[in-house]
């Protein structure tokens, strides 16, 4: 099976709920989607400049937490 590395921008739209991004995900695997350190580093770096800093940082915590 073909591995899949997510960008920053389909991962917020997973993070939003997005349901066309969490069915190809569904669809593909998730052991089959990886993400990169600089992905990451843009999702805390986003997370720091909301208001609800805690909020985004545990759904970013949770996405890791998926993929192990």
């Amino acid at each position: 099976m073909k591995k899949y590395l997510i960008d920053t921008n389909i991962l917020i739209e997973f993070m939003h709920g997005n349901e066309t991004i969490w069915r190809k995900i569904r669809e593909i695997g998730i052991k089959n989607c990886f993400i990169s350190g600089i992905s990451l580093c843009e999702l805390y770096f986003g997370a720091y400049y909301v208001k609800d800093t805690k909020y985004f940082a545990q759904e970013i915590e949770r996405i890791i937490i998926i993929r192990k």
